[in-house]
């Protein structure tokens, strides 16, 4: 699912404000580090969740892809549960990690609605993708949903991740038409802002 997004990264009209898009600083130099090699031009973009999904976009290019979170059957008090499955993410990089300045993961926090079976799920399915990011030496930055979806332009409902993701990407809107591809749409927008914080850190380190 590739689509070429081009020169809407920067006409698109987004402001980030720069607390927002400040990096961990034992990052900002190792991501310096890797924009620097012509090899490494990828952002990654993660909704952590088994019913979520990997994301690329390449900073070259401006081309897009998106693929469902591989996931294993688990069977648990006689209900088959769907689980993040952290071999086939490893196979999944295994072709991009070389090319990837920094993987954007969406922060991995239970809400107060969740009950505690739904709350470990949540934080185990974030510890398995921040893992194998890191295994492969991806540097990873969190996407607080507090943060990233305010800049996204986009709500806590789903549908408005979607509607986001099919403007950006309108040739990509066959793969977004239905309610579940909702962690699809916030991949993409997840990469997207992970590129938007790599430029600030660009334009920072350049005014300084």
């Amino acid at each position: 699912m590739t689509k070429e997004l081009g020169h809407k990264l920067t006409e698109d009209g987004l402001v980030i404000p720069l607390s927002v898009m400040a990096a961990p600083a034992p990052q900002i130099e190792l991501i310096d580090a890797l924009l620097e090699r012509e090899a490494h031009k990828i952002v990654i973009g993660v909704d952590p969740g088994a019913s979520g999904a990997l994301a690329t976009i390449n900073l070259i290019t401006g081309a897009a892809t998106v693929d469902d979170m591989p996931v294993t059957k688990q069977k648990i008090n006689n209900h088959t549960r769907a689980r993040v499955n952290p071999v086939a993410i490893a196979e999944w990089l295994q072709d991009k990690a070389r090319y990837c300045v920094l993987a954007c993961v969406e922060k991995g926090e239970s809400r107060p609605t969740d009950g505690p079976v739904q709350a470990r799920n949540t934080g185990a399915s974030w510890g398995l993708v921040v893992g194998v990011l890191a295994a492969k030496g991806i540097p990873v930055i969190d996407a607080d949903p507090a943060k990233w979806k305010p800049v996204m332009k986009v709500t806590a409902d789903k549908d408005t991740s979607r509607a986001r993701a099919c403007l950006l990407w309108p040739d990509m809107a066959h793969t977004l038409r239905l309610k579940k591809h909702d962690g699809r749409a916030e991949a993409l927008l997840i990469a997207m802002y992970g590129i938007l914080r790599v430029q600030r850190i660009k334009a920072r380190e350049a005014a300084q």
